[in-house]
């Protein structure tokens, strides 16, 4: 298993590329309609934006976070995983930031991020575009949250299988 977390400069660029077949010759492509979630997420951001008292600053992006999984995990189960890690970390973050989400709240967020997976035998992976602009029940509106932040990343990356310190020793190796 490994987690990377890391932004997205151009949405349509990335998405592009996501989609791309001829980029992932023997790959299986699946999604879930990530260009009609992808707009709605937009959306989300844009009224976010548009409620802040300083107008400075861009609207925020939504972050990349791609789950890999070890050769032969199976086509059915790779997303159903993938998914319940998105589910945890959620439930991880709404803990830290107090945002009251019971589990169906979370599951609703989870179902309404998009997604791309790859599916080839030797590399299964499922590349997540996730908000920063998240509900909470607790203040009855929406909170951003830099997921930058170690505080967040870390608990991913622990329920992905990895702590941050086998992270950056795996990248030095």
């Amino acid at each position: 298993n490994t987690c990377m977390i890391k932004s997205v400069d151009s949405i349509e660029n990335y998405l592009l590329y996501l989609l791309n077949e001829d980029k992932h010759k023997g790959q299986d492509i699946i999604d879930n309609d990530v260009l009609d979630k992808i707009e709605l997420l937009q959306e989300n951001a844009k009224q976010w934006k548009q409620q802040q008292e300083s107008k400075q600053g861009h609207r925020p992006k939504p972050l990349s976070v791609v789950l890999s999984f070890p050769m032969g995990t199976t086509k059915e189960e790779f997303i159903s995983i993938s998914l319940e890690k998105i589910h945890l970390w959620i439930r991880k973050i709404s803990a830290i930031d107090k945002l009251a989400l019971d589990d169906n709240d979370i599951e609703l967020f989870v179902k309404s991020i998009p997604y791309v997976a790859h599916y080839k035998e030797s590399n299964p992976h499922v590349h997540f575009l996730v908000p920063k602009i998240f509900p909470n029940k607790k203040s009855n509106s929406d909170t951003y949250i830099n997921l930058y932040k170690y505080k967040y990343s870390d608990p991913l990356y622990k329920i992905s299988g990895w702590s941050t310190k086998q992270k950056v020793h795996h990248k030095q190796l």
